[in-house]
């Protein structure tokens, strides 16, 4: 890299240092938030884990696959009955 782009590199970063620190520091924050509040105990073992989606979420993310599965089949069925 040459010289004078190695500087003002440098004279970014020290200017913005503040900016760089708030910005990283909020993200580990959210992150650190973000798993601290998707943990769940499992109720036999007791051992503590990671889990994205809650149970409700889960049903309907199953509810929501299951009408577009029923509609794509229904499509199929419905081209393959007309034949017939």
């Amino acid at each position: 890299m040459p010289k004078g782009k190695k500087e003002i590199i440098i004279n970014h970063l020290s200017r913005n240092k503040y900016r760089y620190s708030i910005g990283i520091g909020g993200s580990s924050l959210g992150v650190l938030v973000f798993y601290e509040t998707h943990l769940q105990q499992t109720p036999i073992t007791g051992r503590t884990r990671f889990v994205i989606f809650n149970s409700a979420q889960l049903a309907d993310i199953e509810e929501i696959e299951r009408t577009m599965v029923i509609a794509f089949f229904n499509k199929w069925l419905e081209y393959f009955l007309l034949l017939n």
